[in-house]
């Protein structure tokens, strides 16, 4: 699904849930070695994009992994401090303040590279020689409607040209042109437009249901003087400026009635204070997002308008204070996610969400274990088939394992459950103290081949909030064999650890915590019936009290034949003389 307009995610948002919370988290940062400058946001089939102003072109990010943003393609452009970007269909309009008009950039082959064409006017009846030309030109907007309003053009007075982008998206037609002053942002819903003439140090409101004959409806002056853009409440009650000056205010205006607008309250950011320096303001439901500059992007609850409170900011510029026009730029809150974006002048893009859900550390392992018991030959024989229960087993003493992960049916090639526990990195006693503490544990599907995997019966086990770049140690667990421990701490520089103890005794820490298997193979011993550690006597007085019982998912069933019979008690009885084997306690 592509999104048609730039204002239809902002309806969407604002029709749904009011936010209790915004997280302002930092997810993910693109640097550049060029100075950015705004930032607005693009979604093609659930992937989303960041558009980023830079100094000599365009950006195109995606950002749908907001921990890994990556550039997908660059569109050149002249080299500008000014560069704005707003969507309509599949096409993103950028302005600047160099040269060659408005870029205007087809996504439609994303992922793939994109194509740009140039526009710098067309016909206009009402202009002295029927046609209207700019090189430059500071914003655009574009409404619900595809109707486009370019604002700060080198033409006449530099105020807002009014363009049908959805009547033809590559050349529109010219519709109308307001010229009595300079115009430095605009807003426009519905009918109603909303203009930022920063010289004026005002806010000029206009009824634009007829686009050839506009309104004057409504003037605002702001408490700094030089507003610098606005944005209007979703139930258009309420009016959002930025002053663009040290100590500047957001200003909220009771706009309900235009025939009397007046001031509700003023914010000044707390990282600021009477330093700081508001840029662009923008209305996500409940609450106000703007870019400061100095001070980041800040969030400030305003449900309720006559009371306006920062609940969260986040300086994107360490390196600045005071007053200043370094710093964060621009600021985007409405990809469909919830995601923000910022851009940072120096700092580079910014990517914003909720850190619990989001950019989790993850460590995928890859373990292959044998259990002597069912060995048979290279592979393990899986006669247990539906006596396995559906749910982990290893929830009772001496496991304790609270998880609760459960299948909806018993793969054809599982052997059993087994435990797989991370443990940190503390170098074991091998005396038998109980020297690592378990740090994270799950219960996977050990597979006939050796593989242990997750509940659908193909991915590595996943572990999340372990930093893949630390060390730890390893420990598998099943219910009858002799639990075995990685013989290293093991960690990964791309979040997946690899480990086989297949095939050398040496993988399991200790001597002889692995039985050779006599053709180069090597497997977990079998017969710890009691799971205390050791292979002794008292396994076998456990075994003893379950003689031929048949048909069942038995601890005592050394073998996972499904039978408790004598042949279990044998391989218990050749392996309690092993030397080393009841050495280690891991638990």
């Amino acid at each position: 699904m592509k999104f048609f307009s730039n204002l239809l995610v902002v309806l969407l948002l604002a029709s749904g849930a009011s936010f209790a919370q915004i997280p302002l988290d930092p997810l993910g940062n693109l640097e550049y070695d060029q100075l950015l400058s705004d930032v607005w946001g693009y979604v093609d089939n659930g992937t989303e994009y960041a558009l980023v102003g830079v100094r000599n072109g365009t950006s195109i990010v995606n950002v749908s992994d907001p921990c890994n943003p990556f550039e997908v393609d660059f569109v050149d452009g002249p080299n500008t401090i000014w560069r704005d970007i707003k969507t309509w269909g599949n096409y993103a309009y950028v302005t600047n303040e160099g040269d060659e008009g408005i870029k205007i950039i087809d996504l439609s082959n994303l992922p793939g590279p994109v194509s740009s064409s140039n526009w710098d006017g067309g016909l206009y009846a009402n202009s002295q020689n029927g046609f209207v030309s700019f090189e430059t030109s500071h914003n655009i907007f574009i409404d619900e409607n595809g109707i486009g309003y370019i604002v700060g053009a080198n033409f006449g007075n530099r105020g807002c040209i009014i363009i049908d982008i959805a009547a033809n998206p590559l050349n529109p037609p010219i519709l109308n042109i307001y010229n009595d002053n300079y115009v430095h942002d605009v807003f426009v819903r519905g009918d109603t437009m909303w203009l930022s003439e920063i010289n004026a140090g005002r806010m000029a409101i206009f009824d634009v249901s007829d686009k050839t004959n506009l309104q004057l409806i409504g003037l605002a002056n702001t408490p700094d003087g030089a507003a610098h853009n606005a944005w209007v409440s979703d139930d258009n009650n309420y009016m959002f400026t930025t002053d663009e000056t040290g100590g500047g205010k957001v200003t909220c205006f009771n706009v309900s009635n235009l025939s009397n607008i007046f001031i509700e309250d003023v914010y000044v950011s707390s990282l600021g204070g009477n330093d700081a320096v508001p840029h662009n303001v923008h209305v996500l439901g409940d609450y106000l997002v703007t870019s400061h500059y100095h001070d980041g992007i800040t969030i400030v609850d305003i449900s309720n308008p006559s009371n306006l409170v920062e609940v969260d900011a986040h300086d994107t510029s360490p390196n600045y204070s005071g007053q200043g026009f370094e710093g964060c730029w621009g600021a985007y809150p409405y990809l469909p996610s919830g995601r923000m974006l910022a851009t940072d002048q120096q700092e580079g893009l910014f990517i914003y969400g909720d850190a619990s859900t989001e950019c989790i550390q993850r460590l995928e392992v890859q373990f292959k274990v044998l259990l002597e018991g069912p060995l048979d030959g290279n592979t393990m024989q899986t006669n247990l088939g539906n006596l396995i229960p559906l749910q982990q087993p290893y929830g009772s003493s001496p496991f304790n394992y609270a998880g609760t992960e459960t299948l909806t049916n018993i793969p054809a090639n599982m052997v059993d459950w087994v435990l797989v526990e991370v443990r940190n990195n503390v170098t074991p006693n091998i005396s038998g103290a109980r020297s690592t503490t378990t740090l994270a544990t799950k219960a996977g599907i050990l597979l006939n081949d050796g593989r242990i995997v997750d509940l659908d019966g193909v991915s590595a086990l996943t572990f999340n909030n372990l930093d893949p770049s630390d060390a730890y140690y390893f420990c598998i667990r099943h219910r009858n064999h002799l639990d075995i421990l990685t013989s290293i701490p093991l960690n990964s520089s791309n979040g997946s650890v690899v480990y086989d103890f297949t095939d050398n005794d040496s993988k399991a820490l200790g001597p002889s915590q692995l039985k050779s298997m006599g053709f180069g193979k090597y497997a977990m011993y079998a017969g710890e019936f009691n799971s205390d550690g050791n292979i002794q006597n008292t396994d076998r007085d456990s075994w003893k009290s379950d003689p031929a019982i048949l048909n069942t998912y038995n601890l005592n069933d050394g073998n996972l034949d499904g039978t408790v019979q004598v042949t279990d008690y044998d391989r218990w009885y050749e392996n309690r003389t092993k030397a080393g084997v009841a050495e280690i306690d891991f638990n």
